[in-house]
């Protein structure tokens, strides 16, 4: 599942949760605001919003205190690929002992950050 598909998953899980409240048409209409969105910032969102821990650690800050006692910005490129790897099932998956398919997995998403395209493009989309 994309990034984009679950977090227009986890949005229609609130809206259904708060649709008593607003409504089926608001909440339509918040759900597809959110959709709207750049996707830098569904990313930044996701990140926020995602269980990255068995028991639950949401956001990619508390994933990565659990998994590697340190603040998300600290971890390297192995550690940050594992931790993106334990999804969508971090009670099955661990960053912080990572299994055979885990690690294959970290490997892979190493390797296709490391891709020229996206090193260009990386600094140019951050601003930097």
């Amino acid at each position: 599942m994309t990034a984009s598909a679950d977090f227009a998953k986890r949005l229609d899980q609130t809206a259904e949760d708060t649709e008593a409240l607003l409504g089926r048409r608001l909440s339509d209409t918040l759900l597809e605001d959110e959709i709207a969105r750049p996707k830098r910032r569904i990313l930044e969102i996701y990140l926020n919003i995602a269980e990255l821990g068995p028991t639950g650690q949401f956001g990619a800050h508390a994933g990565a205190a659990y998994a590697f006692g340190r603040p998300a910005l600290a971890l390297g490129p192995r550690e940050a690929a594992l931790l993106a790897a334990i999804l969508p099932n971090p009670h099955a998956r661990s960053a912080r002992n990572p299994g055979p398919g885990v690690r294959r997995l970290a490997v892979i998403y190493v390797g296709r950050a490391q891709a020229p395209g996206l090193q260009r493009c990386w600094p140019e989309n951050r601003g930097l």
